[in-house]
């Protein structure tokens, strides 16, 4: 409810009350008031039943509450009475009502009425509160509620993530031990087939290398990864790949998180024309005052272009750059109906 349907209530509620209190004055008395007389006087009423529940509502938040309500109330309670003596010279003035000829039945009479007045701002004052309270404690509850459903998500995922890394875990020294294995063994028989063997060692190490505790890796080491993938995918193609590996400047004691430019390296592979000595893929890697700029383009075929690999690779890259370089790092992806080519800038210093 806003602040106009809150203020229309309230006034059709006060209309209301008037109407039935002047209705019972004049069923019971002929005598019936004039309208500036009814108005002044309610107006005081009005303006008594809205500022006891305010100091209801402030003596409520402070430490010593009966010190401070019983402080604002006497001090309301003054200004009430002289109200009242103000409306009743403003009458006396305006020939609408009789001087005061007694301070006992003037107290007794103010005194009654605001104790009724007290009466009903108590009454709205605990409705209201009890209204509000109910509120709050249900949105704590609702909130309390998706917090707990959105724990209970994360600890299922991370259940999901933590068995399907035991799942893929294997004993690097099982598997460097088996590859130099097979290295040995086809080494005197097919000297493509060792390199091949060799280059694969490569990039599994680089893969299971544990990350620094920053969970970074040296720019120089994503780089040899680079050029390991690109030479295993050379040997898949006998050398005829056209595939252009451009870096320059200050490449050292640079680190990033792995294998984010080796996401759009293995774009180049999958999807990429990489045969046509016109058309060669280009990857540039170039860092100038502690800024990483990556550039790769590389020219591709609409009809065996697999776009739902292109949007998983690309939002899990954005994600990660989200998370580890916010406000860092600018992203630009561009696919035309031949050429798909990646813009990226980290800031790494």
């Amino acid at each position: 409810m806003n602040k106009k349907q809150t203020v229309l209530i309230h006034s059709i509620v006060w209309l209301m009350f008037i109407a039935y209190e002047v209705s019972f004055v004049w069923a019971v008395s002929p005598y019936v008031s004039t309208f500036l007389d009814y108005s002044l006087h309610y107006t005081a009423n009005i303006l008594l039943f809205y500022t006891n529940a305010w100091c209801l509502a402030y003596s409520i938040r402070t430490t010593n509450k009966s010190f401070y309500y019983s402080c604002l109330i006497a001090v309301v309670i003054i200004c009430y009475f002289m109200l009242q003596y103000l409306i009743n010279e403003i009458l006396i003035y305006q020939g609408m009502s009789k001087p005061i000829t007694s301070v006992k039945h003037f107290l007794l009479l103010g005194g009654y009425r605001a104790f009724y007045m007290l009466c009903l701002s108590f009454g709205y004052w605990f409705f209201t509160h009890s209204v509000e309270t109910s509120i709050k404690i249900t949105k704590l509850r609702t909130r309390q509620l998706v917090q707990n459903k959105k724990k209970a998500e994360l600890e299922r995922t991370l259940f999901k993530t933590r068995n399907a890394y035991l799942q893929s875990q294997i004993n690097p020294h099982l598997l460097f031990n088996t590859l130099n294995f097979l290295y040995n063994s086809v080494y005197h028989i097919s000297e493509k087939s060792a390199e091949g063997i060799m280059l694969l060692s490569d990039l599994m190490r680089y893969s299971l290398t544990e990350l620094g505790t920053d969970g970074k890796v040296e720019l120089t080491k994503e780089i040899e990864n680079i050029e390991t993938v690109i030479a295993i995918n050379q040997l898949r193609f006998d050398q005829k790949l056209q595939v252009n590996l451009i870096t320059s400047g200050e490449l050292d004691n640079k680190r990033l998180i792995p294998l984010i430019l080796l996401t759009f390296v293995e774009n180049i592979f999958k999807h990429g024309i990489i045969l046509n000595t016109h058309f060669p893929a280009e990857i540039k890697i170039n860092v100038h005052d502690g800024a990483l700029s990556f550039s790769a383009s590389n020219h591709v075929n609409p009809a065996g272009t697999n776009k739902q690999g292109f949007e998983i690779g690309i939002v899990n890259t954005r994600t990660r750059l989200n998370a580890a370089y916010p406000e860092k790092h600018r992203l630009k992806v561009t696919q035309t109906d031949h050429l798909y080519t990646v813009d990226l800038f980290i800031q790494l210093d």
